[in-house]
């Protein structure tokens, strides 16, 4: 089965979203409207500093010249930013855990802006949303609003991993079909009712 790539308009879109120029982020803006993936980093790392800024939901914010430190139990939606956390340190018993970028590591997001798409992992059977200026879209993913990603992404989850809609498919290989399935989630706009039962 032959897959398609993003449309004609899809590829303007994500030309124009490439092609603008890139806003500088300060201690003075990032909280505003913002994605970022944070790096884990130990707690020792702050040992020695006090927060500049404490949200009213407990999250601490440290700021360096080059970024911010953020000391947080949630990581995801942030207020009005879409903030994650990789690799993040275990923080001995502590749910909160604190996680480094620098403000060259912040983008603009807009709620109705194409502007995510998504890579997947089939060694590991998961996925990640990212910002177009912030990786390489090397596996040709539609680049979309956040909240049309968002949904592919649980439509992906549910694929990689739930086993009941496998037994209405006539299939040898089923994780071939996973992959194949997913593929076309990331690279067409057809429904997940749509794909599947094309392999019925």
């Amino acid at each position: 089965m032959e897959l398609k790539n993003y449309s004609f308009v899809g590829k303007m879109n994500y030309f124009c979203v490439l092609n603008m120029p890139m806003k500088r982020y300060s201690k003075y803006n990032f909280f505003k409207h913002t994605y970022c993936v944070f790096k884990g980093v130990e707690l020792n790392k702050i040992s020695d500093k006090k927060a500049n800024y404490t949200s009213k939901s407990g999250s601490s914010y440290f700021y360096t010249l080059e970024g911010v430190f953020r000391l947080s139990n949630h990581w995801g939606r942030a207020a009005n930013c879409r903030w994650r956390i990789e690799n993040s340190v275990e923080s001995g018993g502590s749910v909160a855990k604190l996680g480094y970028a620098d403000w060259t590591s912040f983008y603009a997001d807009t709620s109705d802006g194409e502007l995510y798409f998504i890579a997947v992992d089939f060694t590991s059977n998961s996925a990640e949303y990212h910002h177009v200026k912030s990786i390489e879209n090397r596996q040709e993913s539609l680049v979309k609003t956040s909240g049309y990603t968002l949904k592919r992404m649980r439509e992906i989850k549910e694929i990689f991993e739930k086993d009941a809609w496998l037994k209405y498919m006539d299939v040898e290989d089923e994780q071939v079909l996973r992959e194949n399935i997913v593929l076309e989630l990331i690279r067409t706009e057809k429904s997940l009712r749509e794909i599947k039962l094309a392999y019925r």
